[in-house]
């Protein structure tokens, strides 16, 4: 299962478009009788950026999504 926090840093609305920058944690467990059921727990905490776009009936849908984690490559 996955556990996800998130905790928004800044919002910014110009126009028809919308910036929300985040900080994020997450944990996957994995799940007693799945096919991952022996590794570990991994967390992951990171930050992230949606970009929204108001349609032209008004409603605000995501237009870009991306986040990054504070992982090293491995």
């Amino acid at each position: 299962s996955r556990r996800q926090h998130r905790h928004d840093v800044s919002d910014l609305v110009r126009g028809d478009l919308a910036y929300e920058w985040y900080e994020y944690r997450s944990t996957d467990v994995p799940r007693p009788d799945g096919p991952s059921a022996n590794t570990p727990t991994v967390t992951d905490t990171g930050n992230g950026i949606n970009i929204y776009r108001r349609g032209d009936d008004g409603v605000w849908r995501v237009a870009r999504d991306a986040w990054a984690s504070s992982k090293k490559a491995q």
